[in-house]
């Protein structure tokens, strides 16, 4: 059995935050979950969806404003990941 809980979405990677421009994709991404998280609900209120996941370390900021219910902040926590290839 499957029971979805919510959906999830990553801002566009492309998006330079340190623009307006680039937080303007963000936003806009994020809005875009919303109103398909509401559509969702709408069309099938039997699922009870009630987490929407969105937003990381870097635009954590507009996923909460655009109404996030769970944020991924590991980075900002723990620091940049190290890879050793």
């Amino acid at each position: 059995n499957i029971n979805i809980r919510g959906l999830m979405t990553v801002g566009p990677l492309y998006a330079d935050l340190a623009t307006q421009e680039g937080r303007d994709a963000v936003r806009g991404a994020f809005r875009h979950l919303v109103k398909l998280f509401n559509a969702v609900d709408v069309r099938h209120p039997d699922l009870k969806i009630k987490e929407l996941s969105m937003g990381m370390s870097s635009d954590f900021d507009i996923a909460i404003e655009e109404g996030s219910t769970i944020i991924r902040i590991g980075t900002k926590l723990f620091g940049a990941r190290q890879y050793n290839i």
